[in-house]
C-alpha cells in the first residue's frame, strides 16, 4: 500500500509533473527552514527592526487571539512585546500554485510552527505560529501576509 519514500519509480522520475512538484516541495521546505531558522525567529529575538521589513500594509497579525493590521499596528505591538527567546521544536511547510495553468508558479507558503518562547527571561510558554507567505505581485518576494501566534500554556 506505501511506497519506501528512499525509492525512485522509473515512471515518476521520467514524469515531468511530477518532477516540477518535487521541486516545489524541496524548493518549499528549503526556504521554509530558512525563513524560520535564520530570519523570522531571529529577528523577533533579536533585532524587531528587520522584522517589520517582513511585513506589507496588508499584513494580518493575530496575535493569542488581538487581531491587528497593517505596518503601524503592527509595529506597535512588537514595541509592546517584552524581549524574548524562541525555541522552534517543529515546523512544517506547504506551498500553493497559481498563475495560468501553463506555468503555475508557487504563490503562497503555510508554515505551522511549534515550539516555547520565553519573555523577557522569566515566563516560559508553548506556541503554535500559523506563517503565511505571498508573493508580491511586483518584486515577486515574500512577505507575511498572515502571522497568526498562540501561546498554549
Amino acid at each position: 500500500m506505501f511506497k519506501d519514500l528512499d525509492s525512485h519509480n522509473e515512471e515518476e522520475a521520467d514524469d515531468p509533473i511530477k518532477a516540477k512538484q518535487m521541486e516545489y516541495v524541496f524548493t518549499t521546505c528549503q526556504n521554509a527552514e530558512a525563513f524560520v531558522k535564520q530570519n523570522y525567529y531571529n529577528f523577533i529575538d533579536t533585532d524587531r527592526t528587520n522584522l517589520m521589513k517582513l511585513y506589507k500594509d496588508n499584513s494580518l497579525v493575530a496575535w493569542n487571539g488581538t487581531e491587528l493590521r497593517g505596518m503601524q499596528m503592527i509595529e506597535s505591538l512588537y514595541k509592546e512585546v517584552p524581549k524574548t527567546s524562541h525555541k522552534v521544536e517543529t515546523y512544517d511547510a506547504q506551498y500553493t500554485l497559481g498563475g495560468p495553468s501553463q506555468s503555475k508558479q508557487i504563490v503562497s507558503v503555510l508554515i505551522i510552527v511549534t515550539g516555547k518562547v520565553t519573555f523577557a527571561d522569566t515566563a516560559t510558554h508553548n506556541f503554535h505560529q500559523t506563517l503565511v507567505l505571498g508573493k508580491d505581485p511586483v518584486s515577486q518576494n515574500f512577505y507575511l501576509v498572515s502571522d497568526c501566534m498562540r501561546l498554549t500554556s
